[in-house]
């Protein structure tokens, strides 16, 4: 009698552990410990990870609670961006004290502040520092007509008249200036405002500030 159940019993336990090795390998997810790995994430279905709607079903992104997004690369929003109190991240750049120099696409498009560090033994009570080109500023980050990005520019050089002229770059327009050009007295500043007018021109806004001011 013992032998007759064996062999019916092992046919079944056969079959059982069959299912279960396909149902294993087959499933579109797999848990081992705890942990949950997608194959994919269906983004008309409304999958999330951690049980929370990520996609509604038109494919509209959502993120509740307290997230953290990094992205490498560049974020193309097509529509409407809403964003509550944003903070432009940005670095403080130091430019050498040269009686002239030229400002490249990317110390303008990388950083919030540019600095012209205090020179001595210029002929002239006037430095130069001349813009990027507006080739190399589409170029870099103002890829479309209307983009815009703003800096600050600081003259460190406290001497009484000595003075740093902000001049154009191939293809620019000064706003706000006399000539072409804009004088930025010692130990002032000036908020620079770059704006691609057209696929040939970079239109640029200079205010400059005082202590007075």
């Amino acid at each position: 009698m013992t032998k007759k159940l064996l062999s019916y019993a092992l046919p079944i336990i056969q079959v059982l552990t069959l299912i279960l090795v396909i149902a294993l390998i087959g499933g579109g997810s797999k848990s081992l410990g705890g942990t949950t790995n997608y194959d994919a994430l269906d983004v008309t279905d409304g999958i999330s990870v951690d049980s929370t709607n990520v996609f509604d079903g038109s494919g509209n992104l959502s993120l509740t609670g307290s997230r953290t997004a990094t992205i490498a690369g560049i974020l193309t929003g097509t529509g409407d961006v809403r964003l509550k109190v944003p903070v432009q991240s940005g670095t403080v750049t130091t430019i050498a004290s040269s009686s002239v120099d030229t400002l490249t696409a990317a110390q303008v498009c990388d950083s919030s502040v540019i600095a012209k560090a205090s020179w001595n033994g210029i002929a002239s009570s006037t430095a130069i520092t001349t813009l990027p080109s507006a080739a190399t500023m589409f170029a870099d980050c103002l890829t479309t007509n209307g983009d815009s990005i703003q800096i600050a520019f600081r003259n460190l050089h406290t001497t009484a008249g000595s003075s740093t002229a902000i001049t154009a770059g191939a293809s620019s327009t000064l706003v706000g200036v006399d000539a072409n050009s804009d004088i930025i007295n010692g130990a002032n500043e000036a908020l620079l405002e770059f704006i691609r007018y057209s696929a040939t021109e970079l239109i640029v806004v200079i205010r400059e500030f005082t202590a007075a001011d």
